[in-house]
């Protein structure tokens, strides 16, 4: 991944083991990354994301990521060719960023322990 990014034509990073993921996703343009549990909090974040499906219980969620216009679903069978025709979009539609961001952040509302607290406890404690 490393000799790929170091050739392409736009900087691209690609980062492992990081400390500070929170910090690195509010200020990231795009991500790739795996549909699992970490989806939610690029959706909170609005993080426009292109989303691989690395294990079976993650099929649902790339499949509703991408049908909600959150995400771009890749297939890992296909990656290469799937990443060259999600970046060639971004570079025909300058808005399609932005459309997924809106979509991403539109799916939750980022106070998911609240909201459970006070279902927990009932609406009487707000």
């Amino acid at each position: 991944m490393r000799a790929k990014a170091s050739r392409a034509t736009r900087p691209i990073q690609v980062l492992v083991d990081v400390r500070d993921m929170a910090r690195l996703m509010t200020e990231c343009d795009l991500a790739i990354g795996a549909a699992g549990t970490t989806s939610w909090e690029r959706a909170c974040l609005g993080v426009p994301t292109f989303v691989v499906v690395l294990a079976e219980n993650q099929s649902r969620i790339g499949a509703a990521l991408a049908a909600s216009g959150a995400a771009s679903l890749i297939e890992l069978s296909a990656i290469e060719a799937d990443l060259r025709i999600a970046f060639d979009e971004i570079a025909k539609d300058n808005m399609w960023l932005q459309t997924m961001c809106a979509a991403a952040a539109s799916l939750t509302e980022g106070a998911g322990a609240e909201t459970l607290a006070f279902e927990l406890v009932g609406e009487s404690a707000r």
